[in-house]
């Protein structure tokens, strides 16, 4: 007879919780470089396009600072 495999904040499976650190450091570093290559693009752009993409540069970054806390949680 098994006993039930529950989860909540004081005990989490240790390869899910790697699992998931790993994850969230991939996105974070992921969103970069999405970021990276969106901003490239700014110079080639007309102004309005320009304003556009640079509040979607903003999204990625927002993300980030959101998943960093995720992590952070984790720690």
């Amino acid at each position: 007879h098994e006993a039930p495999h529950t989860h909540d904040e004081t005990h989490i499976c240790s390869e899910n919780f790697k699992q998931t650190k790993a994850l969230l450091e991939y996105m974070i570093h992921h969103n970069e470089h999405h970021a990276e290559e969106l901003a490239d693009l700014l110079e080639v752009l007309p102004k309005k396009a320009q304003k556009k993409l640079t509040a979607a540069i903003r999204t990625f970054e927002a993300a980030n600072v959101e998943l960093q806390e995720v992590l952070a949680c984790l720690e």
